[in-house]
């Protein structure tokens, strides 16, 4: 027992100088499900005060004992946006690892980064090799914590044989227009990731590629496929200027990672629990997300129903709640291009989400001038079905582009198929009440009615429901409506004939009341 912590008091002395301000250092000890290393990643930043900005020095070392699996560290909380470095290989080939720097637009197959779209960061690979174990040379606290002296697990079947040491630095890496790099941040996420199957060997170079395809990590986190961690920037912010000639070789600038001393200012709990924690992780895009989500799930949707509610006034208490869904829905989107810096779209989501938002545009004038138009007709005209059919068109286009964006932020299958599920419980809802409504509306207003009834309450004076005035010119427009002056003074003799409460008068009644005058 004496030894054990005369060793361990040694490997702190002798590794105390490294755990000081200006890096952060996250390891894992689960080789072959075991205390053995796994990977780890040491990360230091330094402000560069010629471009304003703060460039970011990584060093990853992953051990292997095959050809087989990939590991990889990301800056975010979620695939999208987050900028990846992948180390795979093969330690027996006598090619060097490789550290492939990619990202994603979701949760799907990470790609190249675009330098074009890069924002004005930088990432380049400073250094890729293989070393081997040897436990003679290293001694045995290169691959266990100095903590795990007394737990008495096994050691592992087949211990890894070498180390891939790999580094990469990333200049300018807080103007990256994906997941935020924040230098000063206290707890900024970060990912890892593993596949322990896919096999990296063999003459053929493309497995030795940049760009080799990646076969996926397991799904769920507590499977040990991923999870999350979170890293105080601040305190890996290197405060001392270097040695000009240091600072000339931007290696000498990486930190040093030491396994035995595991990890420190890092942590795999987020800085709170909970809902409010989540939320907290990407505030613009849980902004975005409740901003679109409570427009599309609930006012829209909402709207829709109150236009064909009997009491009160149901045109005003539609429009106030789609003005508001409106709103939203616009404020979401302006969220949603800060996000991506006002670039031009490069997903599905994007793409549909601009368009959604711009027919809403159209949506409201098509609402206004149909209300307008049945004020004289008292019957639905083109406008009042582009105005129908658009706005159901929205509110499905919104439902699925909830979704696409939920699959965009790397959400899992599960809490996707819960929204979905949710959507077509909502959508079976509202159809059935529309469908209830206009035979309702059929059945009140007899023959011919269905059509107006479906828009309008079912009882009340004309001037409770339609508040909106028509100007003099807006009477005399006989174009726009398609009517012609005979049959408007026919109308109006027949509204005074009917009296002010006789709102509902089809084609049809208005012929009979004229054969029977």
């Amino acid at each position: 027992m004496a030894s054990v912590l005369l060793t361990t008091l040694l490997t702190l002395l002798v590794t105390a100088p490294f755990v000081v301000a200006g890096r952060a250092q996250y390891c894992r000890f689960d080789h072959e499900n075991s205390d053995v290393l796994d990977f780890c990643m040491a990360v230091t930043s330094r402000r560069n005060d010629t471009t304003a900005t703060h460039d970011l020095y990584l060093a990853i070392q992953v051990a292997r004992s095959s050809a087989h699996g990939w590991n990889a560290f990301g800056t975010g909380p979620t695939m999208a946006g987050a900028i990846m470095f992948i180390v795979y290989g093969d330690p027996t080939s006598g090619r060097d690892p490789v550290l492939s720097i990619r990202t994603a637009d979701g949760h799907h197959q990470p790609h190249a980064i675009d330098a074009a779209a890069a924002g004005g960061t930088e990432l380049h690979v400073l250094q890729t090799t293989w070393e081997p174990i040897s436990t003679a040379a290293h001694g045995p606290q290169l691959l266990r914590r100095h903590d795990d002296h007394d737990d008495g697990k096994d050691e592992p079947h087949t211990p890894p044989t070498h180390i891939a040491n790999v580094s990469a630095v990333c200049y300018g890496c807080d103007r990256w227009p994906g997941s935020p790099i924040n230098a000063a941040a206290t707890s900024q996420p970060w990912l890892w990731a593993r596949n322990t199957r896919q096999e990296f060997s063999g003459a053929n170079d493309s497995a030795y590629a940049a760009n080799a395809r990646l076969e996926m990590h397991k799904h769920h986190a507590s499977s040990g496929g991923w999870g999350r961690f979170y890293v105080n920037m601040f305190e890996a912010a290197a405060t001392a200027e270097p040695e000009p000639a240091v600072a000339a070789s931007p290696l000498s600038l990486v930190p040093p990672i030491v396994p035995s001393v595991g990890s420190f200012s890092t942590t795999d709990d987020a800085p709170g629990t909970g809902f409010l924690a989540g939320l907290w992780e990407r505030p613009a895009a849980s902004a975005h997300g409740f901003l679109m989500g409570t427009a599309f799930m609930v006012l829209f949707p909402l709207g829709a129903v109150l236009m064909r509610t009997a009491s009160g006034n149901p045109f005003k208490r539609h429009w106030v709640v789609q003005l508001v869904a409106t709103g939203l829905a616009w404020t979401g989107a302006a969220v949603g291009l800060v996000m991506t810096r006002f670039r031009l779209p490069t997903t599905l989501h994007q793409w549909l989400g601009i368009a959604i938002v711009s027919a809403l545009a159209v949506q409201a004038v098509l609402g206004w001038r149909h209300h307008v138009v049945f004020l004289r007709l008292r019957r639905r005209t083109w406008i009042s079905h582009a105005h129908i059919w658009l706005g159901r068109s929205g509110i499905v286009a919104g439902w699925v582009n909830i979704l696409l964006g939920m699959m965009l932020s790397g959400y899992g299958g599960l809490r996707v198929g819960f929204v979905a599920a949710v959507v077509a419980v909502e959508a079976a809802g509202v159809g059935v009440w529309l469908w209830t409504a206009q035979r309702r509306a059929a059945a009140y207003g007899g023959v011919g009615q269905a059509e107006a009834h479906a828009l309008m309450p079912r009882g009340g004076p004309a001037d409770d429901y339609f508040t909106l005035e028509m100007s003099d010119d807006e009477n005399d427009d006989d174009e726009d409506d398609g009517v012609n002056g005979g049959d408007k003074e026919e109308r109006e003799r027949l509204r005074r004939k009917s009296g002010a409460d006789d709102v509902y008068i089809s084609q049809r009644t208005v012929d009979n009341s004229a054969v029977k005058s």
